[in-house]
């Protein structure tokens, strides 16, 4: 039996490469993993080519996490993006543009 709420994140220099959903089971290791790392660079890339935003709840990590990176100057990008709510995207779409 598969582990949905599974998210793995892996770092390579200062690209991100989420793999598994981003939804409500999957947001705290989401979130938490990247309160945990050291960040060298002001600049961030996000991969989410290996992963899906299901869900409102994972919009909002994205969100929160956006927002963080915002207030501490680092800009981010975020590559491979696939939410499947048009109303989601938008919502992230806006934030990004900010």
């Amino acid at each position: 039996m598969a582990k949905l709420s599974t998210i793995s994140i892996v770092q390579k220099d200062s690209v991100f490469a989420v793999k598994g959903p981003l939804f409500f089971a999957s947001t705290h290791s989401f979130l938490h993993y990247f309160e945990t790392v050291n960040y060298d660079n002001e600049q961030l890339t996000i991969d989410f080519s290996y992963s899906h935003i299901l869900d409102h709840s994972g919009v909002e990590a994205l969100k929160s996490f956006v927002i963080d990176m915002k207030n501490q100057k680092r800009k981010i990008f975020i590559i491979g993006l696939d939410i499947h709510n048009p109303e989601l995207s938008k919502e992230i779409e806006s934030l990004l543009i900010e």
